[in-house]
């Protein structure tokens, strides 16, 4: 049994919110084989990119980290996608510090978007724009599963509770300029 948020869902949201902003050059930040739910992530953004008729260029999908596990810093594209979808606010947080020592504003000249409501949103200059998972739902979901299982023991099958996810706007996206 487990739960776990709606990472399709929280990352489709963030890239139609930089499509609402005029963003069609949206690059994914993250590993996308790394773990399901980087993965599970990059579909939400693909899927709307191709719903809107949009260009994934394979240059802008980006890995943030190494075999490792280790957090790597982007090698940027030549040209630069108006946005970024990153993979969780760790990566996002190492991405808007690398923009900014290359003299790039975010969200100015850039956008960036994170995922998971992390300290990092808070700790991020500008505020980032991501995705909350509800935790609290998660672990009350987990909790009941756990009793379901204790009072009715069963060997086969198992249970999958997916928890909605949230946008939660802050300052990291700008609107494309004109």
């Amino acid at each position: 049994d487990m739960v776990i948020g709606d990472s399709a869902g929280g990352a489709s949201a963030l890239t139609l919110h930089l499509i609402a902003q005029g963003h069609r050059d949206i690059a994914y930040y993250g590993t996308v084989k790394a773990t399901s739910s980087i993965m599970e992530r990059y579909l939400g953004f693909a899927s709307e990119m191709l719903r809107n008729d949009l260009p994934i260029r394979p240059e802008c999908v980006l890995p943030d980290r190494t075999d490792d596990n280790i957090v790597t810093l982007p090698a940027l594209p030549k040209k630069l996608p108006t946005a970024f979808v990153c993979n969780c606010d760790l990566t996002a947080r190492a991405l808007v510090e690398c923009l900014r020592a290359k003299g790039l504003r975010v969200p100015e000249d850039l956008s960036v978007a994170g995922f998971d409501e992390s300290r990092f949103t808070a700790l991020t200059r500008p505020r980032l724009t991501t995705v909350a998972q509800d935790t609290e739902r998660m672990g009350r979901q987990a909790a009941l599963y756990l009793i379901d299982r204790i009072e009715n023991p069963r060997t086969a099958g198992s249970e999958t509770g997916i928890v909605p996810t949230k946008l939660v706007a802050g300052e990291s996206v700008g609107k494309v300029k004109a």
